[in-house]
């Protein structure tokens, strides 16, 4: 079929793919590998990137220009046709016998019924989404509220859908009606919020939860197709206009392939709808349609990768491209011209904003409508002394933060700072004292008045700063401060009545024991405080706006505190926190304002607000959730700097509440992350697509630096490993598996299918030699993860053992390659264990035979 890079869509019959229910080549593999009853398979004779039914070609893998000036076009019928659309609305007219003053959509009045529709075409998710918004019975409101928050929402919040308003119209009524159902329950901000809502009796929503929860349901049945990993079935605009309890007499949606709309534009507007419905509600006894505390919508990106990744989908690459150009221009707008952050460019560090990019789900493609946010000029400062940076480097990070000169707050000139502005007195912050509380398990938070520490139970004030701004402690001798900078902490600890303040500058003890004790103990005093202070001196240029909270969020996650890895630890230990200013009218203590952060920050649920709002406030609760896993810890410290690299196994052995963690006597870092995996208990596979130098030994898959491990993508795919304690390291996990094939001969030279990932002399030596001959390649198999990597391991058995018996593969690690996902058969349970000791393991010469006797 000829190919055409300019076509959006090209002309596919959507009901050709499952014709009399035949299968794809993916299901007819999967068909032989059941029948035949073995794992491993020849690869199949059709090259990747085809697909054939009933003698149809579509070629997947069209040669399209990927650096192109700008995304495939689409024509004129695209743009227009769609007024010749059959039943393009969505909303039902308003009912006559309504009551204009009450809302017509509260409770929802959506019915759906059962039907599965894994991986779909690009097509056949917008006829899906078609039916779906039908099945809704979204009606229009004339309620005053509703109409008010309509308008607000189409002309400020809502992502733009020109190539189908409809859908537009449709999800700005039922956002605008959610939004106004919950503005009338009058609960306080805190109490809607993620940690709350879960229960509706903690916030006296009481019944409103199950109303809420329909709402929550329309977006969970739009995204539900994510939920699939199998594809099964027959599907046609008939079988699902049935499905979802519809005459079936009108079946035409969509009349030519030209009328589709763009289904970018459909899935930004799907991911916005879902940070405002998308509540994480669980109703009692734990049912629900909700995210189960994860105040989060699954992202637009993640809806095109499994949009895009369908065997049969005909259109792959070039959805893939017109979302790679979006995210190619919004980084034009990042980094200028010269590629850093220049005049042309916004006037944000790249490289913090792509740490908040990458720490988000969906990745990359959240950075272009996390810039819609910095459209407005002076929305948020620009960030100066950051032109050279770039997407990976930042120049403030070089800077040894702790020899930076202490910040006056005393408005003396420069030049009398010395005979004006002097040190608090030596008899306050007592060392002495300090050491003694520190050691007898005491408060070492002081009296505002700095002669005593406060008696337990008191509420005190935590402050969370950034050294680099001149908070730290500074040239004077231990105890002493700057007088000014001091009694500005202690104005605020009043303004938030608190009879004291901790601030790591005057209540960490010197004295060696006591200080190892008191920074195994840092966090703790973040979780007792009453309020913790962010000062920042970045945030304290940022005006607060009202009438612009997204604006106050945005600046958070691009500001220096939030790039720091002790601050992160702060912000995860905390309750209740406050973030400074700068005030619009100068008033306030300094010239600042103090901002509760989920009350008056963060995005709630909903909320009637941007995209780019919802993504910052899901930066920041990620960083606040437990952390349970090797991913959530990679998700919170990965892309977080300190001044010392030792301190970063430190801040993650507190992180997860390892006890001990830093001790006088230098606690190997290495060990550190081993006790942390064995606290954690579990890794996600795709976090072990590393290719960097392991430990070896006991913890042969964990890499010299835990934190270096790549995060994984909310929906990857990979399974979650679980790591023994007995024996002590091994890995035990479902991977998706095949024995290491002949490689093909190309030019008289045999050309290995797989390439080291590493550029290490070490493990590319370990992954050429297990390519050295046909007899030693026989010993190995690849485990797949995402991004067309898999781990290259060698199966081992127990010495004399001639079957395998326990129902799980033993392999050593060997490193990480480079393969392509061809004919992959079903999961196999392998353990990733120490086989150093010869004397009781030892290798199984043929891999895939000894792995097709467990299956």
């Amino acid at each position: 079929m000829a190919s055409n890079p300019n076509a959006m869509y090209r002309n596919i019959n959507p009901n050709a793919h499952y014709r009399n229910g035949a299968n794809t080549n993916a299901n007819a593999n999967d068909a032989a590998s059941s029948s035949s009853g073995q794992f491993f398979q020849l690869p199949p004779t059709s090259p990747p990137g085809s697909y054939n039914n009933n003698n149809q070609n579509y070629n997947t893998n069209p040669n399209i220009n990927a650096a192109a000036t700008g995304p495939p076009p689409r024509t004129a019928s695209m743009r227009t046709s769609h007024a010749e659309c059959k039943n393009p609305v969505l909303l039902l007219p308003a009912s006559p016998d309504s009551n204009s003053n009450s809302c017509a959509n509260t409770p929802p009045a959506a019915t759906f019924r059962e039907f599965n529709l894994p991986r779909p075409t690009v097509q056949e998710y917008l006829i899906y989404i078609f039916w779906v918004s039908k099945a809704a019975k979204t009606r229009v409101c004339t309620s005053p509220a509703c109409v008010s928050l309509r308008t607000a929402i189409s002309a400020t919040h809502q992502p733009k859908c020109p190539s189908w308003p409809q859908f537009g119209e449709w999800a700005s009524q039922l956002a605008a009606c959610c939004c106004s159902y919950i503005d009338s329950l009058a609960l306080p901000r805190d109490a809607i919020h993620a940690r709350k809502f879960a229960r509706g009796e903690e916030c006296g929503a009481g019944e409103a939860v199950v109303v809420v929860d329909g709402f929550t349901r329309i977006y969970r049945e739009l995204v539900k197709p994510l939920e699939m990993e199998t594809r099964y079935g027959e599907f046609s605009n008939q079988r699902l206009f049935q499905a979802q309890g519809n005459s079936a007499g009108d079946v035409s949606v969509w009349e030519r392939d030209e009328d589709f709309p763009d289904v970018i534009e459909v899935l930004e507007v799907i991911s916005w709808l879902g940070g405002v419905v998308n509540f994480p509600t669980t109703l009692a006894g734990g049912g629900g349609s909700g995210t189960g505390g994860k105040f989060e919508a699954v992202p637009p990106w993640k809806l095109v990768n499994h949009v895009s990744t369908a065997a049969t989908n005909p259109h792959k690459n070039e959805v893939l491209v017109r979302a790679a150009y979006r995210i190619m221009s919004a980084s034009g707008r990042l980094h200028g011209a010269g590629g850093g952050a220049g005049e042309d460019a916004i006037g944000l560090c790249p490289q913090r904003v792509w740490a908040v990019v990458k720490s988000l789900p969906g990745g990359e493609y959240n950075l272009a409508p996390l810039l819609d946010g910095v459209d407005v000029p002076g929305m948020i400062p620009r960030q100066l002394g950051h032109e050279g940076c770039t997407f990976d480097f930042c120049e403030a990070l070089s800077v040894n933060s702790t020899t930076v000169k202490q910040m006056h707050k005393c408005g003396v000139p420069e030049a009398l700072l010395d005979t004006e502005c002097l040190p608090t007195d030596a008899l306050m912050f007592s060392r002495d004292l300090l050491n003694l509380a520190q050691k007898n398990g005491l408060t070492t938070a002081w009296r505002l008045d700095g002669l005593g520490l406060v008696p337990k139970r008191q509420p005190f004030m935590a402050i969370s700063h950034v050294w680099a701004d001149g908070t730290g402690g500074g040239a004077w001798p231990a105890g002493q401060v700057n007088s000014c900078l001091y009694s500005f902490w202690a104005a605020w600890a009043r303004e938030l009545e608190c009879g004291g303040l901790w601030w790591d500058a005057i209540c960490i003890p010197s004295e060696r024991l006591a200080r190892a004790q008191a920074i195994n103990e840092m966090h703790n005093n973040y979780a007792d405080a009453k309020c913790t202070l962010v000062h920042d001196s970045y945030l304290c240029s940022t005006v607060w706006d009202d009438s612009n909270r997204g604006a106050a969020a945005l600046a958070i996650i691009v500001s220096p505190w939030f790039t720091r890895g002790w601050t992160a630890l702060e912000l995860a230990k905390s309750g209740r926190v406050k973030v400074l200013f700068k005030s619009k009218d100068g008033s306030g203590i300094g010239g600042y304002i103090a901002k509760d952060l989920d009350e008056d920050i963060l995005a709630y649920p909903g909320e009637a607000t941007s995209r780019y709002h919802q993504l910052a406030t899901s930066a920041i609760m990620r960083l606040r959730a437990p952390v349970e896993t090797t991913n959530d810890l990679l998700i919170s410290l990965q892309l977080r700097f300190t001044s010392w690299t030792r301190d970063r196994s430190i801040i993650a052995g507190l992180m997860v509440d390892l006890p001990g963690v830093y001790e006088t006597s230098k606690t190997s870092q290495q060990n550190v992350y081993r006790d942390i995996a064995l606290r954690l208990g579990s890794v996600h596979a795709d976090n072990l697509l590393h290719g960097l130098p392991t430990m070896g030994g006991e913890f042969s898959w964990l890499p010299t630096s835990m934190l270096d491990m790549p995060i994984a993508q909310d929906g990857a795919g990979g399974s979650i490993c679980k790591v023994l304690s007995e024996p002590r390291g091994a890995l035990l996990g479902k991977w998706r598996a095949r024995a290491l094939e002949i490689p093909v001969a190309v030019g008289g030279e045999e050309t290995p299918y797989y390439r080291p990932l590493s550029t290490h002399p070490y493990l590319l030596t370990r992954v050429t030699f297990a390519q050295s001959s046909m007899l030693e390649r026989r010993k190995y198999i690849l485990l797949f993860g995402a991004w067309g990597r898999a781990l290259l391991v060698k199966v081992m058995k127990r010495v004399g053992e001639q079957r395998a018996e326990t129902g799980r593969v033993y392999v050593e690690y060997i490193g990480c390659v480079l393969a392509d996902e061809t004919s992959l058969e079903k999961k196999v349970e392998v353990c990733i264990c120490d086989v150093s000791d010869r004397s009781k393991w030892e290798e199984v010469m043929d891999a895939r035979a000894w792995v097709n006797q467990i299956i």
